[in-house]
């Protein structure tokens, strides 16, 4: 059972995580803050969040051609954390009083431009740092499989680039160029994608994606 230090911690976390969420700016996009054990307590901004290491949400997506490609996202020169390195096809924070279920759907349409059923891969919890900021994260990972012809429309203002990177190629990547990549992509691959680019607990099998205008990669 949890010792009353635990539950005092608690308390002060989520009396910390509504007080940033009283005094934060309405035109802040707020997100969802938790407590050590994934139960929200309140709500932060992002940058509220790195600096005083509340416990947050992030959703993550594989997006695969079911031949073996997966395609990353380059994430755009001007971004607070990791500007300009290759991160998973699709990352965002889970926003307040939304699940990571839902993130990842809005995420993958605001990203991409895809609106498709996802597979739930796995989760994990993390607990680092980037610069100054401090990143306590829970994180829910899901997959997609499109045709490799599926025309993707990047986010503007947060993506520089899409490629499609064979399994190896990101593995190389990761281990040979770690400066180049996000923490959320090293985590991923070293978790669901280390030996086997068809492991059991990514699902391959094609799924009918709907999609804007955009242009084919």
């Amino acid at each position: 059972m949890p010792g009353c230090s635990a539950s005092a911690s608690r308390n002060s976390a989520a009396l910390q995580a509504n007080a940033l969420y009283a005094n934060s700016s309405m035109a802040d996009a707020l997100i969802q803050i938790v407590d050590e054990q994934n139960r929200p307590i309140g709500a932060a901004t992002k940058q509220e969040a790195w600096a005083k290491g509340l416990y947050h949400r992030v959703s993550r997506i594989m997006v695969d051609d079911g031949h073996g490609r997966i395609v990353l996202q380059k994430r755009a020169a001007d971004r607070l954390l990791y500007p300009g390195c290759w991160d998973n096809s699709v990352a965002g924070l889970v926003d307040h009083q939304e699940t990571f279920d839902d993130a990842a759907t809005r995420e993958l349409f605001e990203e991409l431009g895809i609106r498709a059923r996802l597979t739930l891969v796995g989760d994990y919890v993390t607990r680092g740092r980037s610069d100054n900021k401090i990143l306590n994260r829970f994180t829910k990972v899901y997959s997609l499989t499109i045709d490799r012809g599926t025309k993707l429309t990047p986010e503007a203002e947060a993506i520089s680039e899409l490629r499609w990177f064979t399994l190896q190629e990101i593995r190389e990547l990761v281990r040979n160029h770690p400066d180049q990549v996000t923490d959320g992509l090293a985590d991923v691959i070293e978790k669901y994608y280390a030996t086997t680019p068809r492991s059991h607990r990514v699902a391959l099998t094609p799924l009918t994606a709907q999609y804007n205008e955009g242009y084919n990669i």
